[in-house]
């Protein structure tokens, strides 16, 4: 018997940056429902920017990694309150936690 991997439900992305003094670096990781890690990405550029910036570029790299999921329940989280009330104030649906 083939055992088939079922299919994934609902997928959380998990993105971040960090700046170390000209550089900085920004990453994501993909959950599946059951906690599983189902992707992810990472990257770094050398140039100096503010916190904002670097955690948007990590965003972008998030929708580009949910792009490749095959599934339409996607959650994304992130740390940055900055960057979570300026696409809420777009008016799109986005809930903020803790």
């Amino acid at each position: 018997k083939k055992r088939e991997k079922p299919p994934i439900v609902k997928v959380k992305l998990n993105f971040d940056a960090v700046i170390s003094k000209d550089k900085i670096g920004f990453g994501v990781f993909a959950h599946d429902n059951e906690g599983f890690v189902v992707g992810w990405s990472y990257s770094f550029r050398v140039e100096k920017m503010q916190v904002e910036w670097a955690e948007l570029y990590a965003f972008e790299d998030s929708i580009k990694v949910a792009s490749s999921m095959h599934t339409t329940n996607i959650i994304f989280e992130t740390n940055c309150t900055c960057l979570a009330n300026r696409i809420r104030n777009q008016g799109v649906d986005i809930t903020i936690m803790g």
